[in-house]
């Protein structure tokens, strides 16, 4: 086949994979959900500028399409009641969602999301007038059984005075179930990566918040005059993965105790800017139960049936910062299983221009997260006994004990706008034994790569 047949071809068949482009023909809710309604898998459904007050959301279930408005602040929708869902993507029955949401300014509505694979990206979402706090976009795990929650991505977006939030499932049976015994997976795709956006807030605590087993991966984000949040096991259970890396947190007005404040799961935080006159100089974990009676799990003080209690004290209280895996599926009511111990890692991240960060442990949790054990910080200099390592392949020591780990700024390749190396991880997983133990999934997402694909050329009109 000549290449000029063989494109002709190719033009076609993608045209087709494309789908058709459905106009609604104005911006309100009614119109813009018989526009989803009458859309097939692969099909685009355009929202034209304008203004509209939506007073219930527009679904999409059982169907994988992309809601595109004109773009930020030419097409505004507003709830009529404030800190409202307005845009659900998945209802739990779905066996997955992968739309996307995309060109909307949203005041005082969110997004809910459900599936794998869905985008939500070049938004702006405002609650400013709330005078209180708001969402933006929720990751919320509807689906029994799915041992990743929802999966998917959220980028290049304005949150003023919103915030993100990823829930795994929150329900007993599943919360405390498939979501803990699949594999942690740092590095890969089973995560809400939320990339590139800006938070700015005036008027709530954080920008960033977790729960229910959620997996969450925050980059190259800026976050301002408000912190970056993940909850515990307070009677529910906490966050289970985070990755928080190459980001920026500043206060440039009023004031907050902390820009980072995780208190359960585990990970890795580096790479990180932080700037301003912050309360407290540093990054702070803390662990509820360790100073707070919590039912139905009551406190970590080694009564409690849910926790390692290998000391005294309880530790490992269950889900605390450093032990983020069951070994078996339980519910309340059942014996519950030990968790591993996986560390948190931290490095290269700088307060003010000073490297490294300090690690508060706040609300007297310091007896049960004990760093060199649940966590390691980046030890300048470094020697292989404890801490986390900086530096080329070749200057990691050859020696090391247990635990510690090495960031090697040669090695890797993950961010696809740089050249050469991005660096990865190394884990000391026996005395004098380094393996490799963490590399960054692919950036920018994946995702992002349908923005440039052409625009579909079969249209319908509704």
């Amino acid at each position: 086949m000549r290449a000029a047949s063989l494109f002709a071809l190719l033009s076609i068949v993608c045209a087709c994979a494309e789908g058709a482009t459905i106009n609604a023909a104005n911006c309100s809710q009614s119109t813009v959900q018989q526009a989803i309604n009458s859309a097939s898998t692969g099909d685009t459904v355009s929202v034209p500028a304008g203004s509209c007050t939506w007073s219930t959301l527009v679904t999409i279930a059982g169907k994988n399409i992309t809601l595109a408005g004109a773009g930020v602040d030419q097409t505004t929708i507003t709830s009529s009641t404030l800190n409202t869902n307005v845009i659900r993507i998945g209802t739990g029955s779905d066996s997955g969602n992968s739309s996307r949401i995309t060109g909307f300014t949203l005041k005082g509505g969110y997004v809910v999301t459900d599936g794998d694979g869905w985008r939500v990206d070049h938004m702006k979402i405002d609650s400013n007038q709330l005078g209180t706090l708001g969402e933006g976009v929720w990751a919320w795990g509807l689906r029994p059984g799915v041992p990743y929650g929802p999966t998917g991505l959220v980028d290049n977006n304005t949150f003023i005075d919103t915030r993100v939030l990823v829930f795994g499932f929150p329900d007993v049976a599943e919360h405390e179930g498939s979501l803990w015994v699949s594999p942690l997976g740092l590095g890969d795709p089973h995560a809400v990566y939320i990339e590139d956006n800006t938070f700015t807030l005036h008027l709530q605590p954080d920008s960033l918040d977790c729960n229910y087993g959620g997996r969450l991966v925050y980059r190259h984000n800026v976050w301002t005059n408000s912190s970056i949040d993940l909850h515990s096991n307070q009677g529910w259970r906490g966050c289970r993965r985070w990755e928080v890396y190459n980001s920026t947190g500043q206060l440039t007005s009023g004031g907050y105790f902390t820009p980072v404040f995780f208190r359960g799961g585990t990970g890795v935080i580096f790479n990180n800017t932080i700037t301003g006159a912050w309360t407290e100089t540093g990054i702070s974990f803390d662990n509820v139960r360790s100073f707070d009676n919590r039912a139905p799990l009551g406190q970590c003080n080694g009564s409690s049936f849910a926790d390692g209690n290998q000391l005294p004290n309880g530790w490992p209280c269950r889900d605390q910062i450093g032990h983020a895996t069951d070994t078996f599926a339980w519910t309340v009511a059942g014996t519950a299983p030990p968790q591993i111990s996986e560390p948190a890692y931290l490095w290269g991240n700088t307060w003010n221009g000073s490297s490294p960060v300090a690690i508060n442990i706040r609300n007297g949790s310091s007896a049960w997260i004990v760093a060199n054990r649940d966590y390691y910080n980046h030890a300048i200099p470094f020697n292989g006994t404890s801490g986390v390592g900086v530096g080329t392949l070749a200057s990691r020591p050859a020696t090391c004990t247990a635990g510690v780990a090495y960031w090697a700024t040669d090695q890797g390749k993950w961010n696809s706008t740089t050249t050469g190396p991005d660096g990865q991880l190394y884990k000391c997983t026996a005395t004098n034994t380094w393996s490799l133990y963490y590399i960054p999934y692919t950036y920018p997402h994946p995702l992002r790569s349908s923005s440039s694909l052409p625009p579909p050329t079969n249209l319908r009109v509704m």
